[in-house]
Order: structure tokens, then sequence, then C-alpha cells
């Protein structure tokens, strides 16, 4: 009951403080629209109160953890979420020059090995021994095609960037790999 009780003095002190609390009808008188709000999460929807001391106490679900409000209003808010967006498009921008870089690593391998003659392409559609003109060309197309992907796929999914540029730096990631046994 220590507990309850210390929450109830708290959630007083907050309210004699000016900080409102959405949901709690009837508790409090209503406050002025620029008064900091604290919204509260109600994690364990079978949250009861333990029973009286003089009970036969069995298990109960009290709580396991604290959560604590914070006060929040709309400047914050906007404020975490141009942060949110602008650690996306940080994160989606080094991905795609990871791939871009993994890309002209790539390039600059088999075009090694080639001249070398110890490999050949094995991708079906430039061929086993392509020029290098044509070797640079297809990789920047598909650098760009990759681009161009990120930035559509942004525009209209953004949720997918991430899986779709994790994918693609895997994959191309694997090629380096595979390639590096023809670089020594």
């Amino acid at each position: 009951m220590k507990w309850a009780l210390k929450k109830c003095v708290a959630m007083g002190a907050m309210i004699a403080a000016g900080f409102s609390f959405p949901g709690l009808a009837g508790a409090q008188e209503q406050r002025e629209e620029s008064a900091p709000t604290l919204q509260l999460v109600n994690v364990d929807e079978s949250f009861t109160l333990p029973p009286p001391d003089n009970a036969l106490a069995g298990p109960t679900n009290a709580p396991t953890s604290v959560a604590f409000a914070i006060p929040f209003n709309d400047e914050k808010r906007d404020d975490a979420l141009r942060l949110e967006a602008e650690l996306a498009k940080r994160r989606m921008i080094n991905r795609e020059l990871i791939f871009q870089g993994l890309n002209i690593v790539d390039t600059v391998q088999t075009i090694s090995c080639l001249k070398r003659n110890t490999c050949h392409e094995m991708n079906p559609i430039l061929g086993p021994d392509p020029s290098m003109a044509k070797l640079i060309a297809f990789k920047a197309g598909g650098g760009a095609l990759h681009f161009l992907g990120t930035h559509l796929l942004n525009k209209h999914a953004p949720e997918a960037v991430g899986a779709w540029q994790i994918t693609s730096i895997a994959v191309q990631g694997g090629v380096v790999a595979w390639n590096m046994q023809f670089v020594f």
C-alpha cells in the first residue's frame, strides 16, 4: 500500500505543478492548452493492487519495473520527429555509399583479374570476357539504377529502404568477398 500512496502523492504534486494527464477525467480541473502534458503509458493492462496485508498472499501481478513520465509537448514532439527523419536520411545515405563503394571495388577487382587472365566474368549479361568500357558502363548503370531504386523506394515505401539497402550490401559484399580469391 505504501507504493500506491507514494504514487498518489507524486501525481498530486505534478497536478499542483501544472501538469495535465490526458484521459484522467474528473480528477483535476482543466488546464490551459499551453501546459506541458505527461503522456502515461499503461504497460500492463492486468495490473491490480496487491492484496491487503491480512489476506492470504498468493502471487500478485504487481509491476516488476517502473516507467517514468516525461513532460512532453508539441514542440518537443516536432523536434523528435525532425531528428528521427534526419537520422533515417543519414542512415540511408551511409548505406547507399557503402553499396556504391562495394560496387566500385567489384569493378576494380574484376578489371584487375580479367587483365591478368586469372578469372572470367560470371555475369551472363556481360559474357565471360567483357571489355573494360563495357564493364565500367554496366557497373555505373547498375549503381545509378540502385540509387534511383533507393530514392523511389524512400519516396513511396520508406519503411522498406533499410531492408532493400542491407540486402543489396550483403549481395554486393558477397561478390567482393568471392572476388578476393582472384585478386592476390
